[in-house]
């Protein structure tokens, strides 16, 4: 109710009478009052359940398995970013009734955020655009669709939760800003390989920290995507990319602030040496066949299947003559091809299945076990040969015949 202002004043505080009816043999609510500003009456009616949910500040729930039939997952996003973004990244200098409301803003996004899981079809990475049949919902898949895929969904709901738990307790120190970068050193023990080396994704060496390695910058900013800030945006408003040394290596550090929230993020990585192989407009996230040390499969064929449905959206909606449009659709179709390339570099010669070691993320790991036939080499070939297929009838259909194709 909250969300549907007064159609008089556009005034959303409302403070409404309510009633049980009984209509055709089902129970409704009813809420019904005057509007605080322009006194219109106002009413509205709803089914009850048949269980119901009773209120918890502190562990909320707004409905039960089910998605919700009156918002909608944009309507959902927007709200955990209402309640998330005020929301200060220390308790220091808070009272404990100010810490408890924190706590409970913190967690009512996160229950906001398992709402938008909700919409998820069985075995999908990322929530349809069909499922968005609001005006404001629209407009938030719109702006931002990668923040309706699986793994990131759970990483955001995870981290409300998790920096919820500092208000229940004594919290780090005020203004400590968010870093993704290296693990600590008491960190566990590394997995390593028979050679010797560090397995994929680790981000230790033989006890002591490691920062994470970036084989390209489109590599981090993917990386930065995946990873959002605790108010669920991956913007960084005044960005700066500066040379360092960390522990005598050299490296490149990416540093801003949130454009929603204006948190301060932090990101190190070891990067190569030297200018990339062969310079190109072509969108790749590594050179070589050497498989990703940062982002893993599972995160990859997520990010492809991102890719590849938001470029299916665009020419749906688009008007073919909007060269803005094209331009847009052929980076997502290139990106799409360029993620499920990362995910074959995982498959070791002469296997016909990604090993599980490629899969290291709680969002990978995830969608391991829940498609895991998408990670044979057949599978992964042919869809490969489907996108490559698309990018070239793009490629045909709208490139200058004097214009090499890709």
């Amino acid at each position: 109710m909250q969300m549907v202002p007064c159609e008089t004043c556009d005034e959303t505080d409302f403070d409404p009478d309510s009633s049980v009816l009984n209509i055709d043999g089902e129970l409704a609510s009813r809420y019904e009052g005057a509007c605080p500003r322009c006194g219109t009456r106002r009413a509205f009616m709803f089914r009850l359940p048949e269980e119901i949910l009773f209120p918890d500040d502190e562990e909320p729930q707004f409905g039960g398995e089910e998605p919700s039939e009156l918002l909608d997952p944009g309507d959902w996003m927007w709200l955990a970013d209402m309640f998330a973004g005020d929301a200060p990244a220390s308790p220091d200098g808070l009272d404990p009734e100010q810490r408890h409301g924190v706590l409970v803003d913190l967690r009512m996004a996160a229950a906001a955020i398992g709402e938008v899981g909700k919409f998820l079809p069985e075995g999908a990475d990322a929530v349809p655009p069909s499922a968005f049949f609001s005006e404001r919902g629209r407009a938030m898949y719109a702006r931002e669709p990668g923040r309706f895929v699986r793994g990131r969904l759970d990483v955001v709901q995870r981290t409300y939760r998790a920096i919820s738990d500092r208000f229940a307790t004594d919290g780090s120190p005020a203004g400590e800003p968010v870093i993704i970068g290296a693990e600590p050193a008491a960190a566990t023990a590394p997995r390593e390989d028979e050679d010797g080396r560090g397995a994929a994704g680790d981000h230790t060496v033989r006890g002591r920290a490691r920062l994470p390695y970036a084989r390209t910058y489109n590599e981090v900013y993917l990386y930065l995507d995946l990873r959002p800030c605790v108010c669920g945006d991956t913007d960084l408003d005044e960005r700066v990319i500066s040379d360092v040394v960390v522990d005598g290596r050299p490296a490149e550090r990416l540093s801003g602030h949130c454009s929603s929230c204006g948190r301060s993020r932090q990101l190190t990585f070891e990067m190569p040496d030297g200018p990339p192989p062969d310079l190109s407009f072509a969108v790749r996230y590594g050179y070589g066949e050497e498989p990703s040390r940062l982002i893993d499969c599972g995160e990859w064929i997520g990010a492809a299947e991102l890719y590849g449905m938001a470029a299916d959206e665009l020419e749906r909606l688009a008007d073919p003559a909007d060269d803005t449009a094209l331009t847009r659709r052929y980076y997502l179709l290139t990106s799409a091809l360029a993620c499920l390339d990362e995910v074959i570099k995982f498959l070791p010669d002469g296997a016909v299945v990604v090993p599980e070691t490629a899969f290291w993320s709680d969002a990978g790991r995830e969608v391991h076990t829940r498609v895991p036939e998408r990670f044979t080499r057949h599978r992964l070939t042919a869809e490969r040969e489907t996108l490559h297929a698309k990018v070239a009838d793009f490629e045909r259909a709208y490139t200058d015949d004097d214009t090499p194709h890709g």
